[in-house]
């Protein structure tokens, strides 16, 4: 057993358990990735076009300061929200060993 409490509180842990989506406007990407990436709670960092998906460590709190931080660097944020969760992104997080820092960047698929 890896994990055990009532349904609300596991719901809430599953809904934590999956990346902010984070979507950036007018080519600030790169901008808002060396904050991210000074940030304590964001565990990795996957950026598809202006689209940055963090795992985010935080409680709801720590999400509302993270957008006024990125508001506050002049950065445009388009929209800021929390992925729904999973049983198998929350066992995966439970489980898995500490990840370093990352980031990832992926090119757009139709310019291959």
């Amino acid at each position: 057993m890896v994990l055990s409490g009532n349904i609300s509180d596991i719901l809430t842990q599953v809904n934590v358990s999956n990346p902010l989506m984070i979507s950036i406007y007018g080519g600030c990407t790169d901008k808002a990735v060396t904050l991210l990436k000074s940030h304590p709670y964001a565990k990795t960092i996957t950026i598809k076009g202006g689209d940055i998906a963090v795992r985010f460590s935080g409680d709801d709190e720590d999400e509302a300061v993270l957008l006024q931080q990125l508001v506050d660097a002049d950065i445009p944020v388009r929209s800021f929200c929390r992925e729904r969760g999973s049983l198998e992104s929350l066992f995966m997080e439970i489980t898995g060993e500490e990840e370093e820092r990352t980031v990832m960047r992926f090119e757009n698929e139709s310019d291959l």
